[in-house]
């Protein structure tokens, strides 16, 4: 979709420049293979960190992201701070990513990738209003009895996503996230605290042919 945003698009191993807004990126190396130690503070709505797709393999090592303003669809990872899809990998280890807004995602992986996130800080605030264009499912469905506009994480389709030493907080709805997996996606939690910081929320998720690991 030529309307979506980022600060960096890793496709098949290779840093996409004519994709991504570079200038996004306040501090830090971004490069094919692996980011180092980057910043980027974003305050507008759908506008997303890092994306790894294809056959990507991939690895960040140190990142500080806030991201102020709505997203665009967190059924397919749009606008999220750290994403990844197709078959892709990516490792990332000590980041702290920040994110106030409906439907904004900290870190997403989706179709056949693998995610792996270590040491690291996931925290999710609802957006004040709904008040933005997208009809994509921008709060939690009322049938679930809940409150909150926001999923700090998601994981979609086959995906493998492992959390590790990390700390995944939302202020409602959802922490770890999962929807729409047929495919039979894999979530692990391992000695990761797992927070709702407000009202009502739900810190982890199943639905389908999920399957759900804690440690």
């Amino acid at each position: 979709d030529s309307t979506l945003r980022m600060a960096a698009y890793i496709k098949d191993g290779k840093l996409v420049p004519g994709s991504s807004v570079s200038s996004a990126i306040i501090s830090g190396t971004v490069g094919d293979l692996s980011a180092s130690n980057i910043v980027i503070d974003s305050r507008d709505d759908d506008f997303a960190g890092i994306v790894v797709d294809g056959n990507s393999n991939y690895t960040v090592n140190g990142a500080t992201i806030t991201l102020n303003g709505h997203g665009q669809d967190d059924f397919a990872g749009t606008s999220a701070g750290l994403s990844v899809r197709g078959d892709a990998t990516l490792t990332i280890n000590n980041a702290n990513i920040d994110t106030t807004g409906s439907i904004r995602t900290g870190i997403w992986a989706g179709e056949n990738a693998k995610l792996i996130v270590k040491n690291s800080k996931i925290v999710g605030h609802d957006g004040d209003d709904l008040d933005f264009k997208y009809s994509m499912m921008n709060e939690v469905p009322w049938v679930l009895g809940l409150k909150g506009n926001l999923r700090s994480t998601g994981l979609l389709g086959g995906a493998q996503a492992t959390y590790l030493n990390s700390w995944v907080e939302a202020e409602n709805w959802g922490a770890l996230s999962t929807d729409s997996n047929s495919k039979g996606a894999t979530l692990t939690a391992i000695n990761t605290d797992v927070v709702i910081s407000g009202e009502s929320g739900y810190g982890s998720y199943a639905d389908q042919q999920v399957q759900n690991f804690y440690y």
